[in-house]
């Protein structure tokens, strides 16, 4: 064994018998229970489930564990993940219900829970209410649960357990079962003060014979030091070579180690990888430790920007290929993948909304009427007032309120499908009637879906950015999940685009009309976001595409939506982007008119295989002296090569 490492099952469990005890306890009781089992990152969480679930197992329990962190964030994507664990045909939450009630007493694990972060309200509103009385839930998390779970209905006990640092016994004997002695283990229990990641790692580091010295290092710098270090510790540079570049991925296997280590066998490079303590080998893959990960990618972003980049971008190709030959049940963890690419602040912030945790997105209550209207007349006058109470009037159900922690309402969004507004014609909705024109004229597929986020606003802030709306733009990110792949299009509406101009344009928001829309005194832009062909996944990966410099340095400049010749920038109509697209993620492949008329533009039955012809005619005039990048494969279809 290489120096530093350890096989990860040596690795004891010590102490928390309180803790074990109390949720022992309470998921024995003779009435259903919700733990909230929160702790920092590297407190011990998951060990802390594997030792009581072992524990509720040999006592005759039945205990469902699901890693949130492998389940797409959709109801569906639950559904299957619980179809997976316990069997059955489950496709509702009665199905859910019924099929845990002939289980026994049964203790429901939902393990990082904060990767569930956009069904959170679907859990304690649907999901949660629906369970027998047989089924006890154990959450686990960084984050401390919403006030609205303990306003929920609910008929059971309810209990946060906050998982402490060990105490000086505990650390004692986690370091004496590393080979450190007591003198040893004194000294650095001082700094690692109780962290189980932390004095893990310190272990490591002094079975190496390396002091530590970092008593004069802050608690929060303890991680990434020991990271660091331990990383140095290990001499081989194929294993130093595979933690650099697992540092960078959701999941690290086999297929992305050969794609990002070439040189190397990535069999043998994951074995090497699976063998470290910093480890956790799940059903997607190998994953580093958080704070080792983050500590890892950190250095090697600042020591070698340039193989930082090099190493995304080839896990991105592979994921892409890969992607490719996916069955629908997989699309997620592929996209998930690729999401986790991403670096770009402004990107990140619009994915992952700080601040959001603290407000519940509840569906709109009778009782928040009057809040609403108010609300909306402070920030849109009478005219925006008056249209909100007429919406909440005909369609209540399009409205998703943020509740302070007393439940009173502070903010809210409107948003509904396209289709649905035909049958509201007493709206007399100027906003609306601006997106359906554009709708008209530039229509989507027949199975494709539109949203039309009509408002937000906060009671406080109005539209401007805050942790209210950051709060509803999460909710409205599951919505985005649940409708893929048929999600074409969202158009939204607002006063003042600046404070939004940057990271709109980098997600793809383009403005519908140049001119305003007039309600009484106030004036609105209005703008769209068009999904593409590939819908959710195929938006995420562009993202990231255009973050590492890969779909803006050749042809197509993706969110912009323009063919990039040199210099030269030209538009480009819906059919042709969708068409060279679809080229370019297909580069050096035949794509055969049929796919392109079924995939790309989704109207089989409605379209000729010359229009394909026109079109590329069409691309070709514009390419110029470029023009030769398409190539035609006679009689099959047409090929990219943009070299």
């Amino acid at each position: 064994m290489i120096a530093g490492e350890r096989a990860s099952g040596d690795i004891p469990f010590v102490g928390r018998a309180d803790e074990l005890g109390q949720l022992d306890r309470l998921t024995t009781g003779p009435v259903p229970s919700i733990t909230f089992v929160i702790g920092i990152g590297g407190i011990g969480k998951s060990r802390f489930l594997d030792a009581f679930a072992s524990r509720r197992r040999a006592a005759g329990g039945t205990v469902v564990r699901i890693d949130c962190r492998l389940v797409e964030p959709t109801e569906d994507g639950f559904y299957e993940e619980l179809r997976r664990t316990i069997g059955g045909g489950i496709a509702t939450c009665e199905d859910a219900s019924q099929r845990l009630s002939g289980l026994g007493n049964v203790v429901l694990v939902l393990d990082d829970i904060d990767g569930l972060r956009l069904l959170d309200s679907w859990l304690r509103r649907a999901f949660v209410p629906a369970l027998p009385p047989n089924v006890h839930l154990v959450f686990s998390g960084r984050d401390a649960p919403l006030s609205a779970w303990l306003r929920m209905t609910w008929y059971g006990a309810f209990r946060t357990l906050d998982l402490p640092p060990l105490d000086d016994e505990e650390a004692t004997a986690l370091l004496a079962a590393g080979g450190i002695d007591r003198e040893q283990a004194t000294r650095v229990n001082r700094f690692a003060r109780g962290h189980p990641l932390a004095l893990t790692l310190a272990a490591i580091t002094l079975q190496s014979g390396v002091d530590p010295s970092l008593e004069e290092l802050a608690f929060h710098r303890i991680l990434d030091e020991l990271a660091r270090r331990h990383l140095a510790e290990i001499a081989d540079p194929v294993t130093r070579r595979a933690i650099e570049a697992a540092s960078l991925v959701r999941m690290v296997s086999t297929s992305l180690l050969g794609a990002m280590l070439p040189d190397v066998a990535p069999n043998d490079a994951f074995e090497r990888l699976r063998s470290l303590p910093i480890t956790r080998l799940t059903r997607d893959g190998l994953k580093l430790h958080d704070c080792v990960r983050d500590a890892v990618a950190r250095d090697l972003r600042s020591s070698d920007p340039q193989r930082h980049l090099g190493l995304r971008r080839a896990c991105w190709g592979r994921l892409r290929r890969e992607l490719r030959s996916a069955p629908p049940s997989e699309v997620w963890r592929y996209t998930a993948d690729m999401l986790y690419l991403l670096e770009n602040p402004a990107i990140r912030e619009a994915f992952f909304p700080s601040g959001a945790q603290r407000y519940a997105i509840e569906v709109a209550r009778q009782s928040d009427e009057k809040a609403l209207v108010s609300i909306a007349h402070r920030h849109d006058g009478t005219p925006g007032a008056s249209l909100t109470a007429t919406w909440l009037k005909e369609r209540p159900g399009d409205f998703s309120v943020a509740h302070e922690p007393n439940g009173d309402p502070v903010g809210y969004y409107v948003m509904c499908e396209a289709s649905q507004l035909e049958s509201m014609p007493r709206l007399n909705d100027p906003v609306v009637a601006r997106w359906s024109n554009h709708l008209a004229k530039n229509p989507v597929g027949p199975e494709e879906r539109v949203l039309f986020l009509r408002r937000w606003l906060s009671r406080d802030e109005g539209e401007s950015p805050c942790a209210i709306q950051a709060a509803c733009w999460l909710d409205i990110k599951r919505t985005y999940m649940a409708y893929r792949p048929q999600l074409r299009r969202v158009y939204l509406t607002l006063r003042d685009i600046a404070p939004y101009a940057a990271a709109a344009a980098q997600l793809g928001f383009v403005v519908v009309d140049e001119c305003e829309i007039a309600l009484g005194d106030d004036r609105y832009l209005t703008a769209m976001l068009d999904f593409g062909p590939d819908s959710v996944d195929g938006w995420f990966s562009r993202l990231v595409a255009a973050e590492l410099g890969i779909a803006s340095s050749r042809l197509l400049d993706v969110g912009a939506r323009e063919l990039v010749v040199d210099t030269r920038r030209v538009a480009l109509s819906p059919r042709e982007f969708d068409t060279l697209y679809y080229l370019v993620q297909r580069e050096g492949e035949v794509a055969r008119r049929e796919e392109i008329i079924s995939e790309v533009w989704g109207d089989a039955s409605e379209v000729g295989s010359n229009v394909v012809d026109v079109v590329i005619r069409g691309l070709r005039k514009k390419l110029l002296d470029r023009s030769e990048a398409i190539e035609t494969v006679s009689g099959v279809g047409y090929r990219l090569r943009d070299g």
